[in-house]
């Protein structure tokens, strides 16, 4: 348990490692953790276990960075052009200042090892990465960026049904009855097919390549993978897993009354004017149906092999390979590594009329 705990929560194991937290204080903020999910920074501080400053101080030592005070502090318009608006919203970073062509970053996440070299690779310029309260990088995000049409398409939407939100209790509760016509119903009201596009096209825009909706005993989460990595959607009230998983199943041409099999589906859609497919598996859990959507953007896997960025002796390698006319081919790697971009470029270089 604690093992696990510790590789999700690199700074939990920071504090450890450096013997800034005894056992018994360690077993109450990893049982907290595990009862929660608040962010460590925060049950460390609620603990009375490490002031913000010593955590950040510690987080800097470890990576090699300055700690900045970045509340109340004012943004001129060259340094948040650094880093446009959807990165810094979609990895939660904030350009602090820009030295000889390169730009300062503070990161909600600092000891993420990957999101440094993302952003620099979506900035095309050097990153320096520098250490502030995480809340303070999140808020002042929101307050020099602003939210993007999606995340205000959310809140209109939420308000929406909050509105009506007794009339949509007791479909609920009809539906989960197991009333076929209330959950057909239910699906397909209108404020619920929006909010479940909203989810969609936003997991698209980010280059999510899956998409999980998980019910808990208290809460429901909407998380998707981005390069390996979960990012968590703000969570829509519990009463909504119902709803929201039934008009996901609705478009797959499942069975939507069927909820103790697990299942699984094809949903084909146009989202931002792409052709995406999505493969869907339902699987039963304690709490309801979890989901998980895995995307296949069509636009995302019509390349050549020469656009992969193979080194030239890998390159020789593979387009010699996929000439044979027989043999296995093996392309390993973890979730959105590009293996389906692979198998899909070197299928078009051999799919020929003869």
């Amino acid at each position: 348990m604690a093992d696990e705990t510790e590789i999700s929560n690199p700074l939990l194991a920071l504090i450890r490692e450096q013997q800034l937290i005894d056992d018994l204080q360690y077993e109450e903020v990893v049982a907290e953790l595990k009862r929660s999910n608040a962010p460590v920074i925060q049950l460390l501080q609620d603990f009375g276990i490490m002031k913000i400053d010593d955590i950040l101080h510690v987080i800097a030592g470890h990576i090699g960075a300055d700690v900045v005070n970045i509340k109340d502090r004012e943004f001129p318009p060259e340094v948040l052009q650094a880093i446009p608006a959807k990165i810094a919203q979609m990895y939660h970073c904030l350009p602090i200042a820009i030295n000889n062509g390169s730009v300062q970053v503070a990161l909600a996440d600092p000891l993420n090892p990957q999101v440094a070299d993302e952003i620099q690779f979506a900035a095309k310029r050097e990153v320096q990465i520098v250490v502030a309260d995480p809340i303070e990088v999140r808020k002042t995000i929101e307050r020099v960026y602003g939210q993007d049409d999606t995340t205000g398409g959310f809140a209109e939407i939420l308000k929406e049904l909050d509105a009506d939100k007794d009339t949509l209790a007791k479909e609920v509760v009809e539906a989960d009855e197991g009333d076929a016509k209330a959950m057909e119903a239910l699906a397909n009201d209108v404020p619920i097919v929006k909010f479940v596009n909203l989810v969609l096209q936003q997991a698209i825009q980010d280059r999510a390549s899956d998409i999980h909706f998980e019910p808990f005993e208290t809460e429901f989460r909407i998380r998707y993978r981005v390069d390996g990595a979960l990012y968590e959607m703000a969570p829509p009230p519990k009463h909504l897993a119902l709803p929201v998983i039934s008009r996901l199943k609705v478009m797959a041409n499942l069975n939507i009354s069927e909820r103790r099999m697990p299942q699984d589906g094809r949903i084909s859609m146009n989202i931002l004017n792409r052709q995406i497919d999505l493969r869907m598996a339902t699987l039963p859990t304690q709490f309801g149906e979890s989901v998980v959507l895995r995307v296949l953007d069509r636009d995302s896997v019509k390349l050549e092999v020469e656009s992969l960025g193979f080194p030239k002796y890998v390159y020789d390698f593979v387009t010699e390979v996929i000439l044979r006319p027989n043999g296995i081919f093996v392309v390993t790697g973890p979730t959105g590594c590009g293996k389906t971009t692979t198998l899909y470029s070197c299928l078009r270089r051999v799919n020929t009329i003869d």
